[in-house]
């Protein structure tokens, strides 16, 4: 968190970005984690409350060894606050793990996906404009 907000106020960004910052906590909700002997963890619910009408969202961690598909919960924890034109970038997607969790999300939530080759990938899910 340090880090970011260190590059956004570097960059004269910080205006533009809502970045906030909790401890890793225990996640119960909707996962794909194949192995219930490690705890889920995810950012604190709590500090994304009043979050609401999301068109982009990052998502680049947590770290991936912190548990297995540990960005899961990025989309369930917000997908009730994103707006009608939401677009959701996953990076890391050269890792199976990533794309799997872009997979899911494609199918689960109606979203059209796409994979960018770059450093070290990037799917970008978005919303499907039929009809």
């Amino acid at each position: 968190g340090a880090q970011t907000l260190n590059e956004l106020r570097r960059s004269d960004l910080q205006s533009w970005v809502d970045l906030r910052v909790g401890e890793l906590e225990p996640w119960d909700g909707e996962h794909l984690n194949p192995d219930s002997s490690k705890q889920s963890l995810w950012y604190p619910v709590s500090i994304l409350k009043d979050i609401e009408n999301i068109d982009l969202m990052w998502v680049d961690g947590p770290p991936g060894n912190t548990c297995p598909y540990s960005r899961y919960p990025a989309l369930p924890a917000l997908s009730t606050n994103l707006s009608e034109h939401i677009e959701v970038w996953m990076d890391d997607t050269i890792r199976k793990v990533e794309k799997d969790i872009c997979g899911d999300w494609s199918q689960r939530y109606g979203f059209d996906l796409e994979y960018y080759s770059f450093e070290k990938g990037l799917g970008r899910l978005t919303v499907s404009l039929r009809g």
